[in-house]
């Protein structure tokens, strides 16, 4: 098995905001130029949505911001919808077409239970407190543009803050037969009777990567495998210069360990 190593372009949940600003766009995306070779048969397009709002008059705080930044497949056919529908699910939990409406409707639905919940929470006597009152959810997707031969391959990121000491940023990864539309799951690819050579080969690529041989080496410089032990699901990435696996935050490590790149 080939990891080699694989640059997140978190970029894509880069968005400009303004204050008491909604905007919803659905735009085509030119793929042209980046690889016409994978992805023959599909039309990418983008779709964008912003949601921002300052809750109290004359006070900066509490508000929040909604942002949607994701590409999807336009054509409608069998593989378009079977790529989109998974996306659509993981963000939403449903399967309502078209895409950009399911989405909107979700986006609308934060918003609400948001303001309701910032406005339970703000004290107008307390300025010191209502200035943590600042939540945002930004999510993007993006097809890679060098996905394995014979595959789709997307990463979805979150970015979230609704309370709390910390914010927490996720991220999944999606394969998808490019024939079919697909959902790839570990089970087709790696031979899942064998899951003990593959944790035994991510844990030593681990160490490698922080420079350390034994797993108490490990622990002396992290809390990687303490917090939870690794396993194998569904979150890795197929691609042309190999298969990455992620761990967010919390899974195998504590939040100061991060995300945990496996490649």
């Amino acid at each position: 098995m080939i990891m080699n190593k694989h640059i997140i372009k978190l970029g894509v949940i880069a968005f400009l905001f303004s204050s008491c600003h909604t905007e919803k766009k659905v735009e085509a995306v030119d793929t042209s130029s980046d690889n016409p070779a994978n992805y023959p048969e599909l039309t990418q397009e983008r779709f964008t949505l912003q949601l921002t709002d300052t809750l109290i008059k004359g006070s900066l705080f509490p508000n929040y911001t909604i942002g949607l930044n994701l590409s999807f497949c336009k054509n409608e056919n069998a593989v378009a919808e079977s790529v989109n529908n998974k996306i659509n699910n993981l963000i939403t939990h449903t399967t309502i077409a078209p895409f950009d409406s399911s989405l909107t409707t979700y986006a609308q639905h934060l918003s609400k239970n948001i303001r309701n919940e910032l406005l339970e929470v703000y004290d107008p006597d307390s300025e010191e407190s209502n200035a943590t009152l600042q939540y945002h959810i930004l999510i993007g997707g993006e097809f890679s543009p060098q996905p394995l031969n014979g595959y789709m391959a997307y990463t979805l990121c979150t970015d979230m803050y609704t309370g709390g000491p910390h914010g927490t940023r996720d991220i999944t990864y999606l394969n998808f037969e490019k024939s079919t539309g697909k959902y790839v799951q570990k089970e087709d690819v790696f031979n899942i009777s064998k899951d003990s050579v593959l944790l035994d080969l991510i844990l030593r690529k681990i160490m490698s990567d922080r420079g350390v041989k034994t797993r108490k080496q490990l622990h002396e410089i992290s809390s990687i495998t303490v917090v939870g032990d690794l396993y194998v699901e569904n979150n890795f990435l197929l691609e042309e210069m190999g298969i990455t696996f992620v761990y967010n935050t919390y899974e195998i490590a504590s939040y100061a360990d991060g995300t945990i790149f496996v490649f």
